[in-house]
C-alpha cells in the first residue's frame, strides 16, 4: 500500500453529530409549518444548498414557498439567525475527533475537511475550534461542487498537493465513499452507532467494500 500523506474527512455524521432531523423539527416550528412538510421540503433542496446555487436566505425562502408560506423578510431572516444557532447549540464533536485529527499530524498525514453542506457550516466549524485541527477544509457550497462527483475530491487532493493513491477518504456514507473510490481515493466508512440518520437513506448502512470502522480510533492501524 502507498504512504498515506492525507485523510480526506466528511464533518456530518463522521466527525461531528448533526442532528438532522432535529434541527429541521425545531426550524419547522419557527416556520410554523408541520415537521414532516418542512423537512420534506428542506431535503429537497439539498443539491441547491449544497452546491452553493441558495444562499441559506434563499433556500429558506424556497422551502417555505413550497410549503404554502409567504416568505415574509422578516421571517426568512429569523430562520437564517435559527439556523446559525441550532448548528452551533444542536450539533456535538465526537469525543474522538481531535484525538484522531492529532495523531495524524502528528505522523505528517495532513488532513482536510471536504463536505457537503450551506453557507452556514464554516462558521459553525470555526467557532467549534475545527478548522484548528486539520489543514483545510473544502466545502461543497464554496467550491459549487458536492459529493460523489468527482471534482470536490480533486479539489481536496490539489489543495495538499497529494495523489489519489496516496490519500484515504473517511465519510458515513457508502455513495460518498464510491465517490472517492472513482477518482482514485482508498475510502474507509464511518458508521456511528448511535449517529441519526442524515439526508441520505443509505447513511449508516455499512458496505464491506469500504472497510467499515465505528470509530476513527480504528483508522490509523488500518494504513499503517
Amino acid at each position: 500500500m502507498a504512504t498515506i500523506k492525507a485523510f480526506l474527512v466528511d464533518v456530518y455524521d463522521t466527525i461531528l453529530d448533526s442532528s438532522l432531523h432535529e434541527r429541521a423539527g425545531l426550524i419547522a416550528d419557527v416556520a410554523g409549518v408541520p415537521r414532516e412538510e418542512w423537512t420534506r421540503a428542506w431535503l429537497g433542496l439539498s443539491r441547491e444548498r449544497d452546491t452553493g446555487a441558495l444562499t441559506m436566505a434563499g433556500a429558506f425562502t424556497h422551502a417555505l414557498t413550497a410549503c404554502g408560506r409567504a416568505p415574509d423578510p422578516a421571517l426568512v431572516e429569523k430562520l437564517v439567525a435559527a439556523d446559525a444557532e441550532l448548528l452551533l447549540s444542536r450539533t456535538s464533536v465526537y469525543s474522538d475527533t481531535a484525538p484522531f485529527f492529532e495523531a495524524a499530524r502528528a505522523q505528517g498525514i495532513a488532513v482536510v475537511l471536504v463536505s457537503n453542506c450551506g453557507y452556514s457550516t464554516r462558521g459553525m466549524l470555526t467557532a467549534k475550534g475545527l478548522l484548528d485541527l486539520v489543514d483545510g477544509a473544502v466545502l461543497s457550497c464554496e467550491v459549487g461542487t458536492a459529493k460523489p462527483d468527482p471534482e470536490i475530491y480533486q479539489i481536496a487532493l490539489r489543495s495538499l498537493g497529494v495523489p489519489a493513491a496516496d490519500a484515504v477518504f473517511l465519510d458515513d456514507q457508502r455513495g460518498y465513499c464510491a465517490g472517492a473510490a472513482a477518482v482514485g481515493v482508498r475510502p474507509i466508512q464511518v458508521v456511528r452507532p448511535t449517529a441519526g440518520a442524515g439526508a441520505d437513506a443509505d447513511a449508516g448502512r455499512a458496505d464491506p467494500r469500504y472497510t467499515p470502522v465505528t470509530s476513527l480510533a480504528e483508522v490509523l492501524p488500518l494504513v499503517r
